[in-house]
């Protein structure tokens, strides 16, 4: 299993006991060492594991189910007109012909 897999898998108290334990390993490394920079990103992957956690527990979907606003509803009629058909081809023809002496 790998690093960020196994963060994923522990308990919020045990993450912030990672969290502290990495810093701890940090004030103890030499900063010119790779194995800081090492530490810092498992520092940064812990805690944004842990930020993604907060985030999704503040964002739950029961959450923003409550937080929708009801603003009514909204009622419409459609009409669609029955034209015969030589109404049709009679105000087709006069708006090509109007159309026509435009250009």
């Amino acid at each position: 299993m790998d690093y960020i897999a196994n963060l994923y898998s522990m308990s919020d108290d045990k993450l912030s006991l990672e969290i502290t334990n990495l810093n701890k390993k940090l004030s103890r490394v030499n900063s010119i060492s790779p194995i800081y920079g090492q530490i810092l990103e498992m520092i940064d992957n812990a805690e944004a594991v842990r930020r993604e956690r907060i985030m999704s527990s503040r964002f739950s979907a029961a959450d923003r189910i409550d937080s929708i606003i009801e603003i009514g509803s909204v009622e419409s009629v459609v009409y669609t007109p029955v034209y015969s058909q030589e109404e049709f081809l009679s105000v087709v023809a006069k708006t090509y012909l109007n159309n026509k002496g435009k250009q």
